[in-house]
């Protein structure tokens, strides 16, 4: 476990910082994708509607696509790492795929 410190009022006096624990309201805790790495298709761990929006590793957007029960196809990809950014209604959450 790491600690942390704040410099206090008078120099070299420290005092614990509170670590904030909290999760952004509009960010989607566990989401995962399978099969990882993938070669054609992945899914998501969602019923919900969802859109997936592909960026590869230089933050080039490359696909964008509708979840649906089929997944999402990637075989028209290049083999590498790629960013998956998944939005579900008001909430986003972001994992890595590999196409391999």
């Amino acid at each position: 476990m790491q600690n942390e410190f704040t410099v206090g009022v008078i120099p070299n006096s420290f005092y614990k910082a509170v670590p904030n624990l909290s999760i952004d309201k509009n960010s989607i805790a566990n989401l995962s994708l399978y099969p990882n790495p993938a070669s054609d298709v992945f899914f998501i761990n969602t019923t919900e509607n969802a859109t997936v929006t592909l960026y590869d590793i230089s933050g080039r957007l490359v696909k964008t696509q509708n979840y649906t029960v089929s997944g999402i196809n990637i075989s028209d990809l290049k083999t590498g790492i790629y960013v998956a950014e998944i939005t579900i209604g008001n909430a986003k959450g972001f994992k890595k795929i590999i196409k391999k």
